[in-house]
């Protein structure tokens, strides 16, 4: 069983590093993330980082309990499968999180549905408005 929770490590650490732009094959993929790019990088990095914290806890369990390691127990298998459905639901929470935040925000400001919703540095939503073709604009302040 180290070699799963090895690989899980492998493939968190890139999403951790946000190294990983918006696909559909890698990553913590759902609509927020997918689209909007500044969604997609804060909600794979928390990902990554909460998969990495999860096998190590799984493999300091398994250094502990050296017979869960070898993959024939049930409460072995349940070490790591626990931990990483756990990263994961905290991460599509988080997802779900910044999608509400943001149409908390896009009601608020009463703009056209058709602005997307951008999270800034301090992670709070700000809607973002089309101002013409290709270019984007923050909405005037009321």
């Amino acid at each position: 069983m180290f070699v799963p929770a090895a690989l899980i490590a492998a493939f968190s650490v890139p999403l951790a590093l946000r190294m990983v732009p918006p696909n559909r094959f890698y990553g913590f993929r759902t609509a927020q993330t997918l689209g909007d790019r500044a969604v997609w990088f804060r909600v794979n990095r928390l990902a990554g980082w909460a998969l990495l914290v999860a096998v190590s806890l799984t493999t300091c369990l398994y250094l502990s309990e050296p017979e869960w390691a070898s993959g024939r127990s049930f409460t072995g298998v349940m070490a790591l499968v626990l931990p990483v459905l756990a990263a994961l639901v905290v991460a599509g929470a988080y997802a779900r999180g910044l999608a509400v935040k943001c149409q908390q925000v896009l009601s608020r400001n009463r703009k056209p549905r058709h602005g997307r919703c951008q999270v800034d540095s301090v992670m709070e939503a700000v809607p973002v408005v089309e101002v013409g073709p290709g270019r984007q604009g923050l909405p005037p302040l009321l």
